[in-house]
């Protein structure tokens, strides 16, 4: 088993990981202004003549090219290759400065950022950081870039700025590594307030003695009697890091009595009740989670402490823990850990034998409404507990509804799977675009090439036809990196994509993305127009891009290799990072 698992891994990796290079192919177009110059130096790239490559590169960026921003982005990575840093700069910057609208702005910005920050001129970076940072799409990625542009500004002189933005880490994201750094970047902390946001980062950052000593220094600080119920939570919690949970203990119930109105009141209630759980005051824990709620009802702990309560129910054993799951569901529908916890006493129900029960369950579940995914799970889930309790013909009608109204849903594929295994139900699953779905199980057929054309031209004329709004310039850009099989066609496709919404339009940007090896992109333009298309043959190949036979020489080559299902390796790859 142990050796299966190996083998199944070392499948997936190398299919993910092994793409095959871009072929380039002669355009059957007139000849794109630049065109000539940028396609041999993406030919001399091939080959490694990167000197070569720079200057056809600069060639193909003069100002009437339509690829100028494409080939200062190239000459860049031609010349990092021969160690010329300096010429990599300037052409960011002349790509970034001329050409700010460049699909390949954002990657070009990073790299230039990267390389400012390498060669020690960091001040430089500053302005391409404040724009990256507007542009940030996550927690992380927000605080990594914040972090860098103090210390851009603290290279250049500002440090008051950099000071600034360093207080604006802490205090924003206070549990990330970055607020650990920024807090070892700053000066002595001046007021009570800021030296109780360095040792909260200290404390969420698992420095609990750093914290402390923070904390301690507070503690007989005649002005910090508005931030005691505070300084007595992260005390608290730092202690139980420590390891000293009756002294922690001790904290939250000085806390709960002191200051019964502050918010860290919750918290310490949460905290006491799992301190006395795991001492084996089982009694007071469950007081402890119940006082929560009765006093903290809005709290975002409360519906936290009724699953508390349920677990220590479901130990014990007994009906109460039921009771805990219906407070949950009828007080906090909407809270975060609702469905998860609703969904677990469900399956929890249907597992011991209690359909009807777990039928209930879930059909609470439904009615509550929590989402797309949650309301797929629930009509599922009530679709077996019917088969459970033996009305097939309704858990018929109902799979068949899983798979009408949440089509995007894994479970669409778990109800035609049940669906196929019911006697009397084979014509609902065998129709016409399904028996040719069939075939893609037999691999080596390659029927995908039975429902597109795998020529450039294919993908490109019907894209051409949608993309109306687009200048002439803009679409023989677009038909030249095509056509060419250029790896810029993607990136330019990428920001098409985001004004484009039209059904037919998505649809052939699906199709194009598929042609140039962009799975991620191709599920994503498929995805948002799924179930639009009744008619034939388009609503039986919407699900090739949905489903895609990616890399299919790499799958067909390495599934045979260590005797894998190729179906397997494409399903891993495509639910664990869409391609």
């Amino acid at each position: 088993m142990k050796n299966s698992k190996r083998i199944l891994i070392s499948t997936v990796l190398a299919l993910t990981l092994l793409i095959a290079p871009a072929r380039l192919v002669a355009a059957e177009t007139e000849e794109a202004p630049g065109g000539k110059a940028f396609l041999e130096g993406h030919r001399l790239q091939g080959v490694g003549d990167w000197r070569g490559s720079i200057e056809r590169f600069r060639a193909a960026a003069d100002v009437y090219s339509l690829f100028a921003d494409y080939a200062l982005y190239q000459t860049a990575q031609s010349a990092l290759q021969i160690g010329d840093t300096d010429l990599s700069i300037s052409a960011l910057e002349d790509l970034l400065g001329m050409h700010p609208d460049t699909p390949v702005g954002a990657r070009a910005r990073m790299e230039l950022i990267n390389l400012y920050f390498n060669t020690g001129d960091k001040a430089k970076a500053a302005p391409y950081l404040e724009t990256a940072l507007r542009g940030a799409k996550s927690t992380r990625e927000s605080a990594s870039l914040s972090l860098m542009l103090a210390e851009a500004y603290a290279a250049a002189g500002g440090a008051a700025k950099a000071e600034s933005i360093l207080w604006r880490v802490i205090n924003n994201w206070p549990s990330r590594a970055e607020a650990l750094e920024a807090v070892e970047k700053i000066d002595e902390p001046g007021t009570p307030q800021k030296m109780l946001a360095v040792a909260k980062v200290y404390s969420e950052n698992k420095k609990a003695r750093k914290a402390l000593d923070i904390l301690e220094e507070l503690m007989i600080d005649p002005r910090v009697a508005p931030l005691m119920p505070e300084i007595l939570l992260y005390m608290a919690q730092s202690f139980a890091r420590e390891g000293k949970k009756q002294a922690a203990a001790d904290l939250y119930t000085e806390i709960i009595s002191d200051y019964p109105k502050s918010s860290s009141a919750t918290t310490a209630l949460f905290g006491r009740a799992g301190h006395r759980r795991a001492t084996g005051m089982t009694s007071e824990a469950l007081e402890d989670y119940a006082q929560l709620v009765e006093r903290y009802p809005t709290s975002y702990m409360a519906p936290q402490a009724l699953r508390e309560r349920a677990k220590i129910f479901e130990k014990l054993g007994g009906p109460d823990e039921y009771g805990e799951y219906e407070k949950m569901l009828a007080a906090y529908p909407k809270h975060d850990i609702t469905y998860t916890t609703v969904m677990y006493w469900g399956v929890k129900l249907y597992q011991a034998g209690e359909y009807a029960e777990a039928q209930r369950v879930f059909e609470k579940l439904a009615a509550a409404d929590l989402g797309y995914d949650s309301n797929a799970d629930a009509a599922f889930w009530t679709a077996k507990c019917t088969i459970a309790l033996g009305n097939t013909n309704l858990a018929k009608i109902q799979l068949a509804g899983v798979i009408k109204w949440f089509d995007e849903s894994s479970q669409s594929f778990r109800a035609r799977s049940m669906l196929k295994t019911l006697a009397g139900v084979q014509s609902l699953y065998s129709r016409d675009e399904m028996s040719e779905w069939e075939k893609f199980f037999a691999f080596s057929t390659r029927p995908f090439a039975e429902y597109e054309n795998a020529s450039a031209e294919a993908a490109y004329v019907p894209l051409e036809n949608e993309l109306g709004r687009l200048d002439r310039q803009a679409l023989d850009r677009l038909a030249f990196l095509m056509l060419n099989g250029l790896p810029e066609a993607k990136w330019e496709m990428e920001q098409i994509s985001r004004s484009v919404s039209g059904t037919n339009a998505r649809y052939a940007l699906g199709w194009a993305f598929f042609h140039t090896q962009a799975y991620n992109e191709s599920i994503k333009a498929a995805s948002s127009i799924r179930g639009r298309f009744k008619e034939e043959p388009r609503a039986t190949r919407l699900w090739y891009l949905l489903y895609p036979v990616a890399y299919p020489d790499l799958v067909h080559e390495s599934s045979s290799k260590y005797g894998v299902d190729p179906m397997l390796s494409l399903a891993v790859m495509r639910e664990e990072s869409h391609f």
